[in-house]
């Protein structure tokens, strides 16, 4: 029912005395049209009325102008003719930068080449001639979501999902309430768009998706009894059993002590399963680089128990003495792959930051899947927020992410890191060809091209997968 301003061919002819608008209402009815008219004094009101916001926002652009005159080299007396405004509000305002300058209500951020400074802590500099269309600057972006859903699922949703139409609502005009739309025989009114009644896509992906791979890690401890008034208590943060071309073995992994390492070096320790049919020593590794993080204690283990899942180390001092055992339920993963990327834990030095740091860890995992990463070892420690394991459940469901999760939570981040370091390396033994075992989620590894590392060929979108025996080429490495 549309009000109607007149045009002058139709509006009736006015008193000559009179200029007052006419305006008509047009009802259509079930019998014709029905025609109400009145003229402009019906929409006189009484009182004051302005916008709350247009004012607020008009002072906001004036700032705004004032800077953007200021590097365009005009003076402060050009300003504030140019703006209406007198001298000091140009003073106060146009040395400042636009991000300093107070946002009113009702004023929001917009998608820009500025989003960038505000959500990255690289410290990166746009160039002065950089593009400052908003079009132009997100043109080559393709954002991939749900990247699990491969199409074949639409079928299965289209076919196999109850879909229902929700009720239509609309909100009261005075007073913002929402209320449920009904037509004139008093029905409630549905949504154009309907939604699955029960399933949705991630119900349909866990009937699919291979078993969840997820592995519980938790510290145990041995006392070792080297001598007679010397002790020393073994702290094994995590137990990995490791098969294949680099050896059959498990490693046992410790926090770097150089009073460990001395004791090693001069008294032996012997690992066997609860038989004692493979007893061998244990070999002691991590003392040998200057960066020394862990100390890894290799108990050699028949290749045939490689398919077990669980496994038992007994220790023994170099008189026999049996000193306790360690145990390990093993998660074998269910294929090799070409790249794999060790995933640290989520932590935020400031708490402000900490949800900036989940939407850095969603981009991190798109950007590196959709360049060729195969498969992320993620590890979390101790207890850990839901979002956080919301955030990681379509990547375990689709066999993406294998998920590390140490119970003891260490309260130095450089102390977790070294951790799921050592821990992602003996992890990856004979399950992957390359590892980045150390990569923060605002790290990125990016190759530009055209590249002499392929050649006159343009760099290939899932690089992941071949940059690495690219490089060993180039340089001529094994």
């Amino acid at each position: 029912m549309p009000l109607q301003k007149l045009s002058d061919a139709s509006r009736p002819a006015p008193n000559e005395a009179s200029s007052t608008k006419v305006y008509r209402w047009i009802e259509f009815a079930n019998k014709g049209e029905q025609i109400t008219e009145f003229d402009e004094s019906h929409f006189q009101l009484e009182g004051h009325f302005e916008s709350n916001s247009s004012e607020g926002h008009k002072v906001f652009q004036d700032r705004l102008r004032a800077i953007h005159f200021r590097k365009e080299g005009r003076s402060k007396a050009e300003i504030a003719q140019l703006l209406g405004r007198s001298e000091q509000f140009v003073a106060k305002w146009w040395q400042k930068e636009e991000r300093e300058i107070p946002r009113p209500w009702g004023v929001h951020e917009y998608m820009s080449k500025e989003l960038g400074s505000k959500t990255a802590t690289s410290g990166a500099l746009l160039a002065a001639d950089s593009a400052t269309s908003t079009a132009t600057w997100w043109r080559d972006v393709e954002l991939r979501r749900r990247y699990a859903c491969d199409p074949a699922i639409y079928e299965e949703l289209l076919t196999n999902t109850e879909w229902k139409s929700s009720a239509a609502r609309t909100r009261d005009f005075s007073t913002g309430a929402s209320h449920v739309k009904y037509d004139k025989e008093g029905k409630m009114k549905l949504q154009g768009n309907q939604g699955p009644v029960q399933e949705d896509c991630n119900s349909l992906l866990q009937a699919r998706a291979p078993v969840v791979q997820h592995t519980v890690v938790e510290q145990q401890e041995i006392v070792w009894k080297i001598a007679k008034d010397i002790n020393y208590t073994l702290q094994i943060f995590s137990i990995v059993p490791t098969f294949g071309a680099d050896g059959n073995y498990i490693a046992l992994l410790h926090d770097f002590d150089p009073v460990l390492a001395n004791y090693t070096d001069e008294y032996a320790l012997y690992c066997s399963d609860a038989s004692g049919l493979h007893k061998t020593q244990l070999r002691v590794y991590g003392k040998e680089t200057g960066i020394r993080l862990s100390l890894i204690l290799k108990c050699d283990w028949p290749e045939e128990q490689s398919e077990l899942e669980n496994f038992e180390v007994f220790l023994e001092n170099d008189e026999g003495k049996v000193l306790g055992k360690v145990s390990v339920n093993h998660n074998k993963p269910s294929a090799k792959h070409q790249s794999v990327a060790c995933v640290r834990d989520i932590f935020a030095l400031q708490e402000a930051s900490e949800t900036l740091a989940y939407k850095h860890f969603v981009e991190w995992l798109e950007f590196h899947l959709y360049h060729g990463m195969d498969h992320f070892f993620v590890y979390t420690f101790g207890t850990v927020d839901d979002v956080y394991e919301e955030i990681l459940k379509p990547y375990l469901l689709a066999g993406a992410a294998t998920r590390i999760h140490f119970k003891t939570r260490p309260d130095f981040h450089r102390l977790r890191h070294y951790w799921s370091m050592t821990d992602c390396l003996y992890r990856s033994k004979n399950h992957a060809t390359w590892v980045m075992p150390s990569v923060d989620q605002d790290e990125y590894f990016r190759v530009t091209g055209p590249s002499e590392l392929f050649g006159d060929t343009s760099v290939p979108q899932n690089y992941f997968r071949t940059v690495w025996d690219a490089i060993v080429r180039h340089e001529g490495w094994r």
